[in-house]
């Protein structure tokens, strides 16, 4: 009769939780990989048929125009797909700053009534701290 321990148990569950943390992120890692891979071949695949049009000098003006407005027009799209990002993780980290966390909203309210000696809202505070915050971040 084999009987565990709490932090014999404890231990086995940080454990646990270690190794299936490791495995998402390796998974995930694999799946970046396996993404970034296929966008590396993507890409010299373009390359590679921009390369033939261009040695084949015997195709018409046409395709090769075709073939640099197709370039021109992946470039634009990739530049716009990356100021976009650019512009939503700008927007991301405006909202973040101006909208208050949770975990520090008490503390934040706390700071601004008790640290400020400002008794008006001190009062506000000890009455109702869902109100005061709800005023405190609403302004």
């Amino acid at each position: 009769n084999i009987t565990l321990r709490r932090p014999q148990v404890l231990n086995a569950l940080h454990v646990a939780q270690r190794v299936a943390a490791v495995d998402a992120l390796a998974e995930m890692e694999e799946g970046r990989r396996k993404e970034a891979l296929q966008h590396l071949y993507d890409q010299k695949q373009a390359v590679e048929s921009h390369f033939l049009i261009v040695v084949q000098g015997t195709k018409g003006d046409v395709d090769c125009a075709r073939n640099f407005a197709e370039l021109y027009h992946a470039s634009i799209q990739a530049w716009i797909e990356h100021e976009v990002t650019n512009f939503a993780a700008e927007v991301r980290m405006t909202v973040l700053n101006e909208m208050p966390d949770p975990s520090t909203a008490g503390e934040r309210a706390f700071q601004q009534s008790f640290q400020a000696r400002n008794w008006e809202e001190v009062l506000e505070y000890c009455i109702d701290v869902n109100s005061y915050l709800e005023k405190l971040f609403l302004k």
